[in-house]
């Protein structure tokens, strides 16, 4: 078909060419040829969108085609330039004090399949898990033991290693693990299991570490999932404090450190794995910004699948009061192109990954499904905080119960959103992306989240220089 088309443009019949380049593709959607002569094609007829479409296409099968990316970027005008950083994991990097060097993986350690969890069923022997598949926000703990850390990376020039691990502890220097806190009347909790498919116990002490920010003593906040809550660190990992949504406490009871519910009891209304993903600490280190996932399950369920408004909480650093609510509309799921010509996405399939502050007091929102991921500019100004009514559980209807109709109606402010990268653009970079760094105002330093190479993914850190974004 590709011939035919190239015969019927020498020809001058331009409509027949396009249709045999179109049936082209539809049988073969890895023609090169094809794809590259329909973008020329909307390019003269001034259809820059049907353009990138295929153009973006022929990166999902040859990813590093020079001119094809050059003639994306002529199309979108976009100013960044991506390269990937090598990285380096030390053989063995020095161990926090306290912390015994890690043991050699067992000779039977699970091997990362291609496929998920169907192939990690089939080829590891994880036959219990099979009946797990449907069970809602399920999480399977090959090593139960093993809990949230801190890594400590040096980057030098082109390359990042791993320099020191401190693991998430008590004040007498016992890790708290990763086991989820036990469920309560207010909020539920993650169903966690064996490779065997049996279920695991709880623990008031365990995390799901999503954030961290630094603060100018060199402690740190970490962002947990789980209560979702707030845990203040020293920079060996040891936590002074653990604040949690008020009403919750006593889901903490027998912890191994200090528990005040300091939170907005709003905050436990987090869909399952969906709770606090991102957090930053402001410059003279007075003020926090956490940003949820996705939508809150408030007052239910279906509001969390169909809602596209997801809160970030400016708090107080000393004490956890809330200062300022904003909203933060989420992008529409069809708009991010890897994702959704790979299959059907939805809306609660968008979620925010990471935040950052900028010098100049903008922050940046890192949004993403799976393969594409965006990153946006907002501006936090005082006018942009919404009514204090919505924190309130009781106000009906909820902002996640709001469209966009009925925010605009009600007058309740979103934040602006200035695109500064989509990986659409730039499709070297990996899927999953769920960690940013400010290197300086106009480079950013991107990780993926490699879970465990189980699906045999890899660690991959991406350095996007950035012209104009200061």
């Amino acid at each position: 078909y590709v011939i035919l088309a190239e015969i019927e443009l020498a020809n001058g019949r331009k409509d027949e060419s396009i249709k045999n380049l179109l049936t082209a593709v539809e049988r073969d959607n890895r023609s090169y040829t094809a794809h590259r002569m329909l973008a020329d094609y909307y390019l003269e007829t001034a259809h820059p969108q049907q353009a990138l479409q295929h153009l973006r296409q022929i990166l999902t099968f040859k990813s590093n085609d020079p001119a094809v990316l050059q003639k994306i970027e002529h199309i979108t005008g976009k100013p960044a330039t991506v390269s990937v950083m090598r990285q380096v994991a030390s053989s063995s990097p020095q161990p926090a004090p306290g912390r015994p060097s890690e043991p050699t993986p067992p000779a039977n350690k699970i091997v990362p399949t291609s496929d998920g969890l169907g192939s990690l069923c089939a080829e590891a022997g994880v036959r219990g898990a099979r009946k797990l598949i449907d069970v809602d926000g399920a999480k399977i703990m090959p090593l139960p033991t093993i809990g949230p850390a801190i890594g400590r990376f040096k980057i030098e020039g082109d390359t990042i290693s791993l320099d020191a691990v401190f693991d998430l502890c008590s004040p007498d220097g016992t890790p708290i693990g990763g086991l989820p806190i036990p469920d309560s009347p207010h909020a539920e909790a993650e169903p966690v299991f064996d490779v065997k498919g049996c279920a695991l116990n709880t623990s008031p002490n365990g995390a799901d570490s999503e954030g961290i920010t630094a603060l100018p003593d060199g402690g740190f906040w970490i962002a947990d999932e789980y209560g979702p809550s707030l845990l203040r660190c020293d920079r060996e990992g040891r936590i002074s404090v653990r604040w949690v949504p008020e009403g919750t406490g006593h889901s903490f009871a027998g912890a191994a450190y200090p528990i005040v519910e300091a939170l907005p009891a709003l905050a436990s209304a987090r869909k399952l794995n969906r709770g606090f993903e991102a957090i930053a600490a402001s410059a003279d280190g007075t003020r926090l910004f956490v940003a949820f996932q996705s939508p809150l399950s408030h007052p239910d369920r279906a509001a969390h699948e169909t809602s596209r408004h997801v809160r970030i909480w400016e708090l107080n650093n000393e004490t956890g009061a809330l200062v300022g609510e904003y909203i933060y509309p989420l992008d529409e799921p069809d708009t991010f192109w890897r994702d959704s010509s790979w299959g059907k996405v939805t809306r609660s399939d968008v979620k925010i990954s990471e935040i950052v502050l900028m010098p100049d007091g903008h922050m940046l929102v890192l949004e993403r499904i799976s393969q594409s991921t965006k990153i946006y500019r907002v501006a936090l100004t005082r006018d942009k905080i919404a009514p204090a009514a919505l924190t309130n559980p009781d106000t009906r209807p909820t902002l996640e119960q709001m469209t966009r109709k009925d925010v605009g109606r009600a007058q309740v402010p979103t934040l602006d959103k200035t695109l500064i990268l989509s990986t659409d653009d730039h499709q070297e970079i990996s899927a999953d992306l769920e960690g940013m760094i400010l290197l300086s105002p106009t480079c950013l330093l991107l990780v993926n989240d490699s879970d465990f190479g189980i699906e045999g993914a890899q660690t991959v850190f991406w350095r996007v220089d950035l012209d104009g974004v200061a």
